[in-house]
C-alpha cells in the first residue's frame, strides 16, 4: 500500500476498462484524474455490456439470473460460500474491525469501490427484470459470518 502506483489497486476496475482509452496507464499521458475517470467509465459500460456476471454475496440469486440468461436448469442448487470456508477470511476480519486499515484500503481502492456499488445496482436491476427482489440493506448475515 506504499506504492502510489501499483497495478494492484482499482484490480478490477482496470481489468474491466478499455486502458488504452487511459492512455494505457502511462501517468504522462493524462492527469491521473482524467485517467480515472475514463477507466471507471469504460468499466462500467463493459460491465453493462455483458450478458451475464454474478455477485459472491448473493450466489443464489446469481445462479437463478445465470439459469435464466442462458436457458439451463442445474441439477442441484449451488451452495452460497461461507466466509468461515474462505482462505482470507482471517485477513477479511482483520480488516472489517480495523477501521483505519479498512478507510486505507478503501481509498486507494476507490474505482472499485465504485464499480461494485454500480455492479450491485445492474445486478439488482437485472434481477428486477426476472421478477427476483432483493434487500440490499439486509446482506445475509450468514455469508459475513466469522464464527471458527
Amino acid at each position: 500500500m506504499s506504492c502510489s502506483e501499483s497495478w494492484s489497486a482499482n484490480r478490477q476496475t482496470i481489468m474491466l476498462a478499455d486502458v488504452d482509452k487511459a492512455g494505457c496507464l502511462i501517468p504522462a499521458v493524462m492527469s491521473s484524474t482524467e485517467r480515472d475517470s475514463i477507466l471507471l467509465e469504460t468499466a462500467k459500460r463493459n460491465l453493462k455490456e455483458m450478458i451475464y456476471f454474478g455477485v459472491t454475496e448473493f450466489m443464489k440469486e446469481s445462479v437463478l439470473l445465470l439459469e435464466h440468461r442462458f436457458d439451463v436448469q442445474f441439477d442441484s442448487p449451488l451452495l452460497q460460500p461461507q466466509m468461515k470456508d474462505l482462505s482470507i477470511a482471517d485477513l477479511l476480519y482483520k480488516v472489517w474491525n480495523n477501521s483505519t486499515l479498512y478507510k486505507e484500503i478503501s481509498s486507494i481502492n476507490y474505482l472499485d469501490m465504485q464499480l461494485y456499488e454500480y455492479g450491485l445496482k445492474l445486478f439488482n436491476q437485472r434481477l428486477q427484470q426476472i421478477h427476483i427482489n432483493i434487500d440490499f440493506q439486509k446482506i445475509d448475515k450468514e455469508v459475513y459470518s466469522l464464527t471458527f
